[in-house]
């Protein structure tokens, strides 16, 4: 999933973004979309983002993260 795709997601609707399984590999592969989050975060396209990180793995892996928003110009990159 690229930025674009990600706010086309929140745009729809969509405010809590997981991975496809439990298996430490989907966690592993979640990893990337956490972080294009926290980016997007980052660069003021979503707000009130709460990531949570798992600790079974001992790998602290984010498992989960919340969107609480998209801001304009986040509606402007969804496109």
């Amino acid at each position: 999933m690229n930025m674009q795709q990600f706010l086309q997601k929140v745009v729809a609707g969509q405010t809590s973004f997981d991975p496809s399984s439990d298996s430490e590999a989907a966690l592993r592969d979640f990893q990337l979309v956490a972080a294009l989050i926290l980016k997007a975060e980052e660069f003021g396209y979503v707000t009130d983002v709460i990531p949570h990180q798992e600790s079974d793995s001992g790998n602290d892996y984010y498992d989960t993260v919340v969107v609480g928003g998209i801001t304009k110009s986040g509606r402007q990159v969804a496109g």
